[in-house]
């Protein structure tokens, strides 16, 4: 994150903008808006879809973006940049922690277990839409866990699926789509896409 300063010194206006600057730090919420903003791009004006994206790498509603001259908003240039043109990291951690709880990515997606497919499937099945697609195979490809002494080193293994699965996936999907990092969740889909798990 950095803070941008913008002025309006004809509407006495100064907004401090805190920015994301940084894949890592764009939620998955955040990666689906930018991804609709993109595939509507023609719909808006220049300074309209200027607005809406900084609003989504920002901690300002485009209402608020609005009441600022153009010329601030080069200062977002070195932002819009690092969204462009910076590839986003393609490696997905063995675990990582959310709210204090420890999450396991699966390790290899060539093995899935005949529940994570059975679950997947039928997740597919009740929706065409990407996003709610996307969540729910997360949502099982990504699981509470627990790290366990194996052979002298630990070794993060993920929860089985039992109790009441659906409840859990459900919960999970709207967690991760706030708080799991976005170069996690999209490279956990392309693995999968790909049957594979570097």
């Amino acid at each position: 994150m950095k803070k941008i300063q913008l002025i309006n010194e004809d509407l006495d206006i100064n907004l401090d903008v805190n920015v994301k600057n940084d894949w890592n730090e764009l939620s998955l919420d955040e990666y689906f808006r930018l991804n609709d903003l993109n595939t509507n791009k023609d719909n808006y004006s220049t300074e309209n879809f200027m607005l809406k994206q900084i609003a989504i790498f920002s901690d300002v509603d485009s209402n608020d973006l609005g009441d600022i001259p153009i010329a601030e908003f080069n200062k977002f240039n070195d932002v819009i940049r690092v969204f462009t043109e910076k590839k986003m990291d393609n490696s997905v951690p063995d675990h990582f922690t959310i709210d204090g709880e420890c999450y396991v990515p699966k390790k290899n997606l060539t093995n899935l277990t005949t529940n994570e497919v059975i679950f997947i499937k039928t997740l597919e099945e009740r929706t065409k839409d990407v996003k709610e697609r996307s969540l729910s195979m997360l949502s099982i490809l990504i699981r509470p866990g627990y790290k366990k002494l194996v052979g002298g080193k630990f070794k993060y293994f993920q929860y089985k699926l039992e109790g009441d699965i659906e409840s859990d996936i459900e919960k999970r999907k709207e967690l991760f789509l706030k708080k799991l990092p976005v170069n996690i969740a999209v490279n956990m889909i392309t693995s999968f896409m790909n049957g594979t798990r570097e």
